[in-house]
């Protein structure tokens, strides 16, 4: 005969993660007040934030000497150069390396361009991966080093103290020149 086991049973949903659920009753009253008090959330929270927002500025520009005139302004020009405190001029507007989607091989036709256009502050990174097409271009296009303002930045990985004269010596290298007009840390 077997013996009466002596232990209390214990359910299956006593050991579930999840609480049970109670049993299934209409709750469309309860969906309807959820939804509610999230849409009401919402139209606050955009409120409260177009309150904020001043539109009487938008379409003016208050940096380089713009002093808050209308974007399309005619009258709105920046300065060919800015004069540093060492003497030297730097352009006020660079054409950026930065292409992506661009073939590595016509990247130097883009510069190219770019210098034809006028363009005398070109502006790259060793991280941009194109240094040495910026570099031939630069070469190629005719334009006089000494008329060029060339910027490149020093990448996150290369931030050490003795990792930043290689960098500077890959990229001086990479571009075909002797020296940079500005080093900047990328960031």
């Amino acid at each position: 005969m077997a013996e009466k086991a002596n232990y209390i049973p214990i359910s299956h949903e006593a050991y579930t993660l999840v609480p049970p659920r109670p049993k299934e009753k209409n709750c469309t009253l309860a969906r309807a007040a959820r939804a509610f008090g999230f849409t009401a959330i919402a139209l606050f929270s955009v409120h409260m934030v177009l309150s904020s927002v001043n539109f009487s500025h938008l379409g003016r520009t208050t940096g380089c000497g713009g002093h808050g005139r209308l974007i399309h302004d005619a009258k709105l020009k920046l300065p060919a150069y800015y004069s540093l405190p060492s003497g030297d001029r730097i352009p006020s507007v660079a054409f950026g390396t930065y292409t992506p989607g661009t073939p590595q091989d016509q990247v130097g036709n883009v510069v190219k361009t770019a210098l034809k256009a006028g363009y005398r502050h070109i502006d790259g990174a060793w991280v941009y991966g194109n240094e040495k097409e910026v570099g031939r271009a630069i070469k190629e296009s005719g334009v006089d080093r000494k008329d060029l303002w060339l910027t490149s930045k020093l990448w996150n990985s290369f931030h050490r103290p003795e990792d930043v004269e290689p960098a500077l010596d890959e990229t001086l290298r990479l571009l075909q020149t002797s020296y940079l007009d500005l080093y900047l840390i990328h960031w």
